[in-house]
């Protein structure tokens, strides 16, 4: 059981929990008042906790050539005039998609078709750049 932090305590001891997150790769929660809480956790944690989330992209060459990426685990589509072009239209609606969806996350987590998307944003925004992505996330 995680012993939860007081807010003032964390704030006074802030290096020394970021170590314990960091370099020894426990995690700290953080409690303010009686109700607010917050983890502070690795990054190699995060990635471990989110390793199972993993988006499974269908491509489908349509009859007029053009092709479509669908990404059923976040509800959408992209459609070009070729491969490259999909891949290159998703990766980048995908990154824009995980900033607005951060952005209004009070939003999003509560609305019953959108809270499952937030494992999969956290891998999206984590994401060094586009072709970890593209590459890491998608496999395309």
């Amino acid at each position: 059981m995680l012993v939860p932090t007081r807010f003032s305590e964390a704030r006074s001891r802030f290096s020394r929990l970021f170590d314990e997150a960091v370099e020894e790769l426990r995690p700290v929660l953080v409690r303010r008042g009686a109700r607010q809480e917050a983890v502070l956790a690795s990054r190699e944690n995060l990635d471990a906790l989110l390793q199972s989330f993993t988006l499974r992209p269908q491509v489908l060459h349509e009859d007029d050539g053009s092709v479509t990426i669908t990404v059923d685990e976040l509800d959408w589509a992209v459609n070009a005039a070729s491969a490259e072009e999909a891949t290159s239209a998703l990766v980048s609606d995908l990154r824009r998609y995980a900033e607005g969806y951060l952005e209004r996350a009070s939003l999003f987590l509560r609305a019953p078709n959108r809270r499952s998307h937030f494992p999969y944003v956290l891998k999206i925004v984590l994401a060094r750049d586009e072709e970890e992505v593209r590459h890491g996330l998608l496999g395309l």
